[in-house]
């Protein structure tokens, strides 16, 4: 078998670094946001168009949502504002600040219409959409918190921290069943593997680590994956392969049954990104986004021949 990631477009027009992506699967738009605190919008099969600003704020965006059921995007920021926006009117729904910590992720959970929002120093916010209603806000760790992924079929979340641990919540309570150190530096993305039973992490540490996901949470393999920082990871819609985006500046394709790396993604060999890679989306199409320091928002498909 080969493997060939196509650069297929570029959206450009961002004066800093993306820290932000998110994507609406039914329209084929994405979202991007970061260092010049521009909230933009991008129409991926019109790459000739340039991007719609949304939002301009005065503080770097570190995080972004597309919440599907009510067509809004949240946009968490580095001052701990919080914006709910509608694009197509490009009208504020709501705004809050509960805290002045950085906002460094953020997840809607469906079934139960929560936010999460994670921030700096630990801290873990829920809103009930569509209200705005805040149901959850504690202190669960003692440094940042930078990954959330939830379980299908069991009710936890876990999340990673910059304190070098993953938490385990029962969503259901709110209770921490379980914390282990999984890296030697921060944790900085999680994703669930959709075949097995199986908790990834990507660290600061370079390393993509494949954990049990039951107690007692054993690691089942651990991976030098990357040269520098894991900030990414994103399964493929047929569940085939994963990708993994680093700050050493490439992208990596994974075969999902066995982890073996299958094709390295780079500036001088695919057109790819010349700085940090900060985030990734593999879309339903079959196309993969990825955002990073080089301001570049680029759009890749995968060819696989044998």
């Amino acid at each position: 078998m080969s493997y060939q990631v196509e650069n297929i477009a570029e959206y450009q027009g961002h004066t800093g670094s993306l820290y932000a992506l998110a994507a609406d699967q039914q329209t084929a738009r994405a979202f991007t946001s970061g260092d010049d605190g521009i909230v933009a919008e991008w129409q991926l099969d019109r790459p000739e168009v340039s991007g719609k600003g949304l939002l301009q704020v005065d503080s770097a965006v570190y995080a972004l949502e597309w919440i599907e059921e009510w067509n809004w995007l949240a946009v968490g920021m580095s001052d701990g504002t919080l914006y709910l926006m509608d694009p197509a009117s490009q009208k504020l729904v709501h705004t809050t600040r509960k805290i002045t910590e950085p906002i460094y992720g953020l997840k809607y959970e469906e079934d139960r219409h929560y936010l999460w929002m994670l921030y700096g120093k630990g801290y873990v916010q829920i809103l009930k959409l569509p209200a705005c209603e805040e149901v959850g806000f504690r202190k669960i760790a003692d440094n940042h918190l930078r990954a959330i992924v939830f379980s299908k079929g069991e009710s936890a979340v876990y999340f990673g921290a910059s304190d070098q641990h993953i938490l385990r919540m029962d969503s259901q309570s709110g209770d921490l069943s379980h914390t282990w150190k999984a890296h030697e530096n921060s944790v900085f993305s999680l994703a669930m593997h959709p075949q097995k039973h199986y908790l990834i992490s990507g660290g600061r540490d370079a390393h993509l680590n494949l954990w049990s996901a039951k107690a007692p949470f054993q690691n089942i393999r651990k991976i030098p994956a990357h040269n520098f920082t894991i900030n990414a990871i994103a399964f493929s819609p047929d569940e085939k392969y994963v990708m993994t985006g680093s700050r050493d500046k490439t992208l990596k394709l994974w075969d999902t049954g066995s982890f073996n790396l299958l094709k390295v993604i780079d500036w001088k060999r695919n057109n790819g990104h010349k700085h940090s890679v900060n985030r990734l989306i593999w879309m339903n199409d079959g196309t993969i986004l990825s955002a990073g320091d080089d301001r570049r928002l680029i759009r890749w498909r995968l060819h696989v021949r044998e």
